[in-house]
Formats: C-alpha cells, structure tokens, sequence
C-alpha cells in the first residue's frame, strides 16, 4: 500500500456534480406522493378515515427522509466542491514556491 496520496480535481467536482442530481431526485421522491391520502379522502369518503391518516403519517415519514437525504447530499456536494478548490490552491500555491526555489 502507498503512502501518496492522489486526488484528481476534476474526480471531486465530478463526485460533486452526482451528489447535486441525487440531491434533486431525493426532493422529487419527498414529493411524489404529496397529496395522495387527501386524494384518497375526497374518492372514498370519510369510510376510509384511518387509512387517510396511516397515509398521511407515512408520507410525512418519506418526506422527512427526503429532505434529510437532499441536505445530506446537497452537504456532501458542497464539501466536495470546497475540497477540489483548497487542492487546487494549495497546487498552485506550492507549483510557485517550487518555481522561486529550483531557478531552472
């Protein structure tokens, strides 16, 4: 096993980019269902009562995990991001200090 580490840029804004579309489709999944228990009210009237609240209580489930898993998600994004540009810097930033000292 290597002691180096090599981190490619462009790899993590990549990664970046994936966790920003997973993020959209856990919002999408948080609200695809939104609604439904009222539909399912108005259809089959007040019979239906405690199957609208199950539905109702299962839906505000999924869309809590949804919303947990979108700021998960739009976080790691993010911390991807801040990464991939303190690497960049510090590349920069050292490639300039190499420069000044090896006078070739």
């Amino acid at each position: 096993m290597s002691d180096e580490l090599n981190v490619l840029t462009s790899d993590l804004r990549d990664m970046s980019t994936t966790h920003d579309a997973a993020a959209a489709g856990f919002s999408s999944a948080g609200d695809a269902t939104s609604f439904v228990e009222w539909k399912v009210l108005a259809t089959h009237g007040p019979i239906c009562w405690s199957s609208q609240q199950a539905l109702c209580e299962a839906n505000e489930a999924r869309k809590s995990a949804s919303e947990a898993m979108m700021k998960a998600s739009n976080d790691l994004s993010q911390k991807l991001t801040t990464a991939a540009s303190q690497y960049d810097q510090t590349d920069a930033q050292e490639s300039g200090t190499l420069g000044r000292t090896m006078h070739c």
